[in-house]
């Protein structure tokens, strides 16, 4: 071997060492970390404070950057800074006239604010740039509802689910205002859609009522018999299940499962009086006064008591636990 590479064979030998030796005493060369992605880790810890420091830097190093204006605004929207926030959205809307996620922070801004118009605009923009994401129909959806017009909101979801047929909360959400618009039937056919996506209770509850409403008693017995298969102590569908059975008249089931769910809450007067009215359908007048009796001890005389108990105050009750 020449003297030229013996010399540099042992230059690059020593250096490999040294860059061992560095690395076995855990020193590493890391590059710097841009302050935007500093900025955006700790707005995601709840830590705007910190975070206000990392994008003001991140602007000045990039202000030609509409996403750095954006992540600023959405941070000082967090320390209630709106005016600056504002000015922020205007300058990203600048630099980019067709940077949708500026538009739909400025129309979240706006949805809390009321400024019902300024929010639809936004928010209608952002569709007409990017027709294909189906939240944007579905942020108007929620604006229409906010302004009380139940139509308006209807198209709006029902395009965003053209788009997205799978999605579970804006179904719902398209349900409830089907039922603000007494349309129980076409609420019907949304909770048969959700169950058929992701069979859960609270579908099955919801179709029941809409059941209800429509005089379907079997229908909603059905969906009550369905959520009491995977859970036998559902004291709220054994009760709502007994309130139908008594509306379709087979008051030997009304009955059952009035006394099933005494058992698991003998403090519920709606259910006594439930039964008592089976009780009385069926002749057995000495049980049914009992039960009205007992019924009346714990707060309840009427079947608007029964009601309010079985459709409104027990439910929260049921999602408080």
């Amino acid at each position: 071997m020449g003297i030229g590479k013996e010399i540099r064979y042992k230059v690059k030998v020593n250096v490999a060492l040294i860059a061992a030796a560095v690395l076995s005493c855990g020193f590493a060369f890391a590059a710097p970390v841009d302050p935007f992605v500093r900025a955006n880790r700790l707005l995601d810890q709840w830590q705007p404070e910190k975070a206000i420091q990392y994008f003001n830097q991140s602007v000045k190093l990039h202000p030609k950057d509409p996403k750095r204006y954006r992540g600023r605004a959405k941070c000082l929207f967090e320390l209630r800074k709106f005016n600056e926030a504002l000015r922020d959205l205007e300058k990203a809307i600048t630099l980019n006239p067709r940077y949708v996620d500026a538009y739909t922070l400025r129309g979240d801004y706006y949805l809390e604010t009321k400024e019902y118009d300024k929010a639809l605009l936004d928010y209608k923009k952002a569709s007409s740039i990017y027709p294909q994401k189906a939240e944007h129909y579905w942020d108007t959806a929620t604006a229409y509802v906010s302004m009380g017009n139940n139509e308006l909101a209807l198209k709006e979801y029902t395009k965003g689910l053209n788009i997205d047929p799978r999605s579970t909360v804006y179904r719902q959400r398209r349900a409830s205002t089907f039922e603000k618009m007494h349309n129980f039937k076409e609420a019907i056919k949304d909770y048969s859609k959700l169950i058929n996506i992701k069979p859960k209770d609270e579908y099955y509850l919801e179709r029941a009522e809409n059941y209800i409403r429509l005089k379907n008693f079997g229908g909603a017995i059905a969906d009550y018999t369905s959520i009491l298969k995977f859970n036998p102590k559902d004291e709220l569908a054994l009760m709502r299940r007994a309130d139908a059975y008594l509306k379709l008249g087979d008051y030997k089931a009304c009955i059952r499962d009035c006394g099933g769910a005494i058992k698991l809450d003998g403090e519920n007067g709606a259910l006594y009086f439930i039964r008592a009215l089976a009780l009385k359908k069926q002749g057995r007048l000495a049980e049914a006064r009992k039960d009205f009796l007992k019924a009346q001890q714990l707060g309840v005389s009427s079947s608007l008591d029964v009601d309010k108990i079985v459709r409104v105050d027990f439910p929260k009750r049921s999602i408080q636990k």
